[in-house]
Order: C-alpha cells, then structure tokens, then sequence
C-alpha cells in the first residue's frame, strides 16, 4: 500500500527565545536555525522514515529554498515527480519556540497558495485504489477538496488532518474517512463527532497533547495514552503523529496498533529540535516502544 501526501513545503526560520513574543513586544533570544517544514512535507518525510512508499505533491517556487526541498525528498526517497514549480517564493514559516519547548508559528504561503486542481490532475495515476492519502489544510481548500473527491472515487483511504483550522467545505468531511484534529481544532470545526459519522467519516481521532490520543467512531471509543518524555521542541510533533500513523496503516497494522505507533513517534520527535530533522525512523520507534511504559 503505498501513501500519496498532498500539501505545503516551508521554509522553517526559527529563532529560540526565552517566552513568545505578545504584541509589541521584542524579545531577545539565544539561537537561531533554518530547516525544512510544511505540514504536508513534513508528514511525507514522517511517512517515508517509517518506511512508507510516498508520493508528494506540492507547490514550491523559483527560488533556492526549493532546491533545498527537492534535494531533501530525495534524499528520504520520496517520490518528487508531480511537485509543481510556481512562479513565486517557496512557503516560509516564521517560528519562535521558548524554554518550554512550545511554538508560536506565523506562515507566508507562497507557492502553497498556487497549488491547484490542475495540479492534482497531472498526478492523476497516484490516486489508485487501496491506497491511503493524507492532507492538510495549509494548501487552498478547493485542491484538498478536488483531492478528497478524486481519491473517494478511487476507493482510496483518505485522512484528513484538518490543520491550520479553518473554514472548510463540509463536503469535505464526507470524502474523508479519518480525521485528527487537535483539541482546539476539533472545537473550532463546529461539528459534533455524532455528524462526522452520519457524513461518512468512520474515525475521529483527536490529539491531546502529553495526554494522548483519543479515537471514537460509531462503535467504540478510547484513549491512548502519550509516553512521559521532556519536550525540547514541539514544532511538527502533530505532523510526525500523523505520517507516523498513516505509515502504520499502509504496512498493514490495524488502527490501535497504529495509534500506538504514532504516539510512540511523537514522543521521540518531541525530544529533538526542528521538524523533518526530528522525524524518527521505524527502527528508532520500535526500540522506544520497546525500552519505554507509558
């Protein structure tokens, strides 16, 4: 089974201060770095380092930050063939994260913005039936929908993590089959889990931070505990749940057992700095599960 990620690619700058700035406010800090981020590229990069098949589609622009993105996906053994080349800079993400390793994200889109229907339809042979695709929401609402629709029709599996929030079609919700909001996203999406399911989504699996996660469907509900760790840095700690949990399935464990694993990876991506860069592999992850209780 293989994986089809669709979504942005961004620059991450990060500058690492003592609190995050409040309006106004300047604060004076103890380090700086660039890395590579995105959801949607840093949930391909989770992906592949599972050890998933994975195709990206993505926008990225005319510039030298795309060919720093390019060289990466390679380099992970992502398939880079249906990435679009847009006529504008690559996705920046401006991060402050603070002595408690929380985040405080500002993002110019870029060519994430220029990602489009006709895009996707040039990738039309990677929406095959069996196969699961992931999307986000930092990418134009009408090519995840376009998406969604293409990869239902193909009887494809179809997780939707439904972040950065924001209005969304709510046709949507009936091409998805999972979707993993956060707790404050879950709540700004305005829908009561009951009508999900009635709309065709057969998994609600909501991230509680150091307390879990929690999945409920019409059948059954409950909670998978997080492991106990010191987070240095949590940027990217969602995307890693959810490539990690999207890899999973596709090497054929069933949902808990996914579930599991993914926590698992998010517990290791927490401890390290950056995004893609604290990814863990499947290797890394089985040997926490195994040297680690929660």
């Amino acid at each position: 089974m293989n994986i089809l990620v669709i979504g942005s690619s961004n620059t991450d700058m990060t500058a690492l201060v003592p609190s995050i700035p409040g309006p106004g406010e300047t604060v004076v800090g103890s380090g700086y770095r660039v890395t590579l981020g995105g959801k949607g590229a840093n949930q391909a990069v989770a992906c592949a380092r599972q050890g998933a098949r994975v195709t990206f589609i993505t926008a990225l622009g005319n510039d030298s930050l795309a060919q720093d993105h390019l060289a990466s996906f390679k380099k992970e053994g992502i398939d880079t063939s249906f990435i679009a080349r847009k006529p504008v800079h690559t996705g920046v993400a401006l991060i402050f994260v603070d002595q408690n390793g929380e985040n405080s994200i500002g993002v110019a889109a870029g060519a994430n913005d220029m990602l489009s229907p006709s895009d996707i339809d040039a990738a039309d042979g990677c929406f095959r039936e069996g196969d699961i695709l992931l999307l986000q929401l930092e990418i134009p609402s009408e090519t995840v929908l376009y998406a969604a629709r293409k990869a239902k029709e193909r009887k494809m599996k179809v997780i939707l993590n439904p972040a950065p929030v924001r209005n969304i079609p709510r046709e949507l919700f009936s091409c998805t089959d999972i979707i993993t909001p956060n707790r404050h996203e879950l709540a700004a999406l305005g829908i009561a889990p009951e009508k999900l399911f009635e709309m065709g989504t057969e998994y609600l699996i909501t991230t509680l931070g150091a307390e879990g996660v929690k999945l409920v469907s019409s059948g059954e509900s409950y909670i998978v505990p997080a492991y106990k760790v010191r987070p240095v840095d949590t940027v990217g700690a969602g995307d890693c749940f959810n490539g990690a949990f999207a890899a999973s399935l596709a090497m054929g464990y069933d949902i808990r057992a996914s579930l599991e694993r993914a926590v698992a990876a998010a517990a290791i991506a927490v401890t390290k700095e950056g995004a893609q860069a604290a990814m863990p592999t499947a290797r890394e992850t089985e040997l926490f599960i195994q040297n680690n209780s929660i």
